[in-house]
């Protein structure tokens, strides 16, 4: 999960993006953000999809 949460975190960061701004874009909390892109909580599939979503990449991106 550490993975995915630093993939999230590149892309954000690529995009000039705060947490509280992919947190908005996400329908998520800045917290929930910061948690997932730490590896300190899991993502549901729901919530990678929406975050690929606001990020502009495929999913499969992440999981890389």
């Amino acid at each position: 999960m550490k993975k995915i949460g630093q993939n999230i975190r590149k892309n954000r960061l690529n995009q000039n993006l705060k947490q509280r701004e992919l947190a908005e874009k996400s329908d998520m909390t800045r917290g929930a953000i910061a948690m997932i892109e730490t590896g300190k909580q899991n993502i549901p599939v729901t919530k990678l999809f929406k975050i690929a979503e606001s990020l502009s990449v495929e999913a499969y991106e992440l999981l890389q």
